[in-house]
């Protein structure tokens, strides 16, 4: 009963070195259109004129509506969360056809942001990793001009990363090793 009771102590302290010495941490979130988020990470999806205008990315992206008079006609900016956590952004709605067009979020499936122009707002959510974030116009008319959904401030999660054990904790196994094989050797001895 003893044997037992020391290998179990052995393995015990050997679980708290790795749950001390190796594990993963939850990353700052990403607050821009950088690293993980960069626009070349994102897809468009546009057509009948629609557009996304990332020239004032880092920083910001603009989503131009689709105003070649086809209704329905989408343009979206979406990519894939990194991680867990809060999914954020501030958004402005205007030009010449908010009333015929929708302002579209993307959290894993589209939700409406705006059917009118509206300025100076902000939307946050919790999302997981691997679902499809961003953003979109949904024209219903195609004509009469055309409505931007411009984004700022735009924070997301980033992926867990794993923290390598360092060189102390590989010798901190080690020496539960060689005391371990004192221990046995040396009950041997006694016997």
């Amino acid at each position: 009963m003893s044997k037992f009771l020391r290998m179990g102590t052995i393995s015990a302290a050997v679980s708290l070195a790795v749950a001390f010495f190796g594990s993963e941490v939850k990353a700052a979130p990403i607050s821009s259109f950088a690293d993980g988020y960069d626009v070349s990470n994102w897809t468009v999806s546009a057509s009948f004129g629609g557009s996304v205008n990332t020239t004032g990315a880092p920083s910001s992206i603009v989503v131009i509506e689709p105003n070649s008079g086809f209704g329905g006609a989408i343009a979206s900016f979406t990519t894939v969360a990194l991680g867990t956590g809060t999914f954020s952004f501030d958004w402005d709605y205007g030009g010449n056809d908010c009333g015929w067009a929708s302002a579209l979020v993307y959290n894993n499936g589209s939700s409406v942001l705006a059917n009118s122009c509206t300025s100076g707002n902000s939307y946050s959510a919790q999302v997981n990793a691997g679902d499809i974030i961003g953003f979109g116009i949904r024209t219903f008319d195609g004509i009469l001009g055309s409505t931007t959904l411009s984004i700022s401030n735009f924070t997301a999660p980033s992926e867990l990363t794993p923290v390598p054990l360092p060189a102390a904790g590989w010798m901190l196994f080690s020496g539960f090793g060689a005391l371990a094989f004192v221990g046995r050797r040396r009950r041997r001895l006694n016997q």
